[in-house]
């Protein structure tokens, strides 16, 4: 959209895609602040029958019951340790998968590049 010349016929348009991008971007963030709201809301709050965005009261005290009462800490370990040896593997066969992409000349390897892209 830099490229884009701001006339009066085409100020509607932009004004419209600007509008919608942020209508996107606030639907596509309300679920993880509610979460987050939520995660510090004291349990009667949390059931309370008129929900609220912000809490009344802020507390930690569900973050260390779920370090503590649960092997939540293990489980975050675990997490990184398995994504840690996805992505390294993945590097791995891509460097050798792009090696022998850019050393053999074989039939189809134009639409094998392009379909990777």
């Amino acid at each position: 959209m830099a490229n884009v010349r701001f006339t009066k016929r085409n100020i509607p348009a932009v004004i419209l895609i600007y509008v919608a991008a942020i209508v996107i971007f606030l639907v596509s963030v309300f679920p993880f602040f509610w979460m987050l709201s939520t995660s510090l809301k004291l349990p009667e709050d949390t059931f309370a029958s008129v929900p609220r965005l912000i809490p009344p009261r802020f507390t930690l005290e569900n973050y260390k019951r779920a370090f503590s009462e649960t092997l939540l800490s293990r489980y975050f370990l675990n997490s990184i340790y398995v994504a840690s040896v996805v992505t390294l593997v993945g590097v791995i066969l891509s460097a050798l998968g792009a090696y022998g992409f850019s050393r053999f000349r074989f039939p189809g390897r134009n639409f094998f590049l392009l379909f990777i892209l």
